[in-house]
């Protein structure tokens, strides 16, 4: 197999850098236009760090050396008597190509209470995998309103290492391919496995797991999953072999969500479709229809039609790119459109994509982590475009705030009405195979 030349995985390296890290969005902004499970939940949210140290971790060469994994944990508490919100504070990373990357600390404080007592409860588990260059609290909304509904949520930070140079790039890329899926591995190991401290053993259900990854977070998840990446394909040649080992998917794992997952499209494909059939557990994927990083036709959708052992679900943005995921850029840093071009979309408000993500990924793990049948209306959409939905209303009568219920069955339930528009929709059982058509849905 012919080698990708160096200016290949350069490109790819930069593009990747581009989606590095979400910024932190404002705390507990909820949109009037929010679908029916966008909001927050009744629970107080605490939050706190932990640190766990993998012993053995695998990286490029052939080394075998200690990893140190920062957590941020957010979980349904109770409010202490006096409390204090929980701070996010982060050095924003430099943009690639650019010399003037911003030195300020960056803190903005979210609707979580800092150290709060936990609600004693066996809450299901969700973790989180920021994207390539991201840290763990660039997902703090969304992790907040999660455990606001009652799940423990721990994000893991994995310390990409910097990429200021050719060498430094090709090396912190390899690094990151590596550890990805193994970082997942190992916490969601810690949780099954109880190496937690006391206080998070007894709130965490270890039999009841979910994985969300961004980007390179998503292209670990997938490995995670069950599905081993292609050691004689172009990514694993143009790392020169330094791609992990096949693992087992975690027997806790009870659902996947994955936002723009990389890997998918060539020349830089790093499965089989045979190996993504390998998959069983539910999965739903959220895309922007114009990805330019992970590359939505020929990519993510490629990846879609490939899980084909088990049911997934996926959700198409029109006119978005990769930035779909995670907290908008902050205040501190709108001023600087290399930063807003990093972390917010052109197109779509990000308040907005967010409470929309929120929606759809609560609805799955209302329903596979919980159990909640109810949850299964939001998954199970009447129109492929959210456009093409059916509302009527009786003369002289006015949408106003409602959302679409079981009286409106023709209607992507949940949304407004006229509200539900620029998305597509695509749910395919276990083995169901339909052909990748990239203007799918289009008018």
């Amino acid at each position: 197999m012919k080698r990708p030349s160096p200016t290949v995985l350069s490109a790819a390296l930069t593009v990747l850098a581009l989606s590095a890290g979400p910024a932190l969005f404002a705390a507990g902004d909820v949109p009037s236009d929010a679908p029916a499970l966008g909001g927050f939940g009744e629970q107080t949210v605490g939050f706190r760090e932990i640190t766990l140290t993998n012993p053995q971790q695998a990286l490029p060469g052939g080394i075998t050396a200690k990893r140190h994994l920062t957590l941020a944990i957010w979980y349904p508490a109770r409010a202490p008597s006096p409390s204090r919100p929980a701070c996010y504070s982060f050095n924003p990373p430099p943009i690639p190509d650019q010399t003037a990357a911003s030195a300020q600390m960056v803190t903005e404080c979210g609707i979580a209470l800092a150290d709060a007592p936990p609600v004693p409860a066996h809450h299901p588990v969700v973790l989180i995998s920021h994207g390539y260059g991201g840290w763990a609290t660039g997902f703090s909304w969304l992790a907040e309103n999660l455990a606001s509904k009652g799940y423990v949520v721990i994000s893991l930070d994995h310390r990409d290492l910097p990429a200021a140079t050719q060498a430094q790039q090709t090396l912190s890329f390899a690094t990151t391919v590596m550890t990805r899926s193994a970082d997942q591995h190992f916490a969601i190991d810690a949780v099954v496995a109880h190496r937690l401290p006391p206080w998070l053993v007894e709130i965490a259900d270890p039999e009841r797991i979910a994985l969300i990854g961004y980007s390179m977070g998503g292209f670990g998840a997938l490995a995670t999953a069950g599905a081993a990446y292609d050691s004689s394909g172009a990514l694993a040649a143009a790392l020169q072999g330094n791609i992990p080992e096949p693992g087992t998917a975690p027997a806790a794992l009870k659902a996947l969500i994955l936002f723009a997952p990389w890997g998918g499209a060539e020349p830089m494909r790093a499965w089989s479709a045979e190996s993504l059939a390998m998959i069983t557990a539910p999965t739903l994927i959220l895309v922007g229809r114009e990805d330019d990083i992970a590359t939505f036709s020929g990519g993510v959708d490629w990846i879609f039609d490939s899980l084909t052992g088990t049911e997934r679900l996926m959700i198409v943005y029109d006119a978005a790119r990769h930035n779909i995921a995670a907290n908008s850029v902050p205040a501190a840093l709108a001023g600087s459109f290399d930063y807003r071009e990093r972390l917010d979309e052109p197109v779509w408000r990000k308040d907005r994509l967010n409470t929309i993500n929120a929606h759809f990924i609560t609805a799955l793990l209302d329903s596979k982590l919980k159990g909640q049948a109810a949850a299964e209306q939001y998954l199970h959409l009447p129109t492929v475009r959210a456009e093409a939905g059916v509302w009527p209303l009786e003369p002289g009568m006015a949408a106003g705030g409602a959302r679409a219920s079981s009286l409106q069955p023709g209607y992507w339930a949940g949304f407004q009405r006229r509200w539900a528009v620029g998305m597509s929709y695509r749910h395919d059982a276990p083995h169901a195979i339909s052909p990748t058509q990239p203007d799918q849905g289009r008018k």
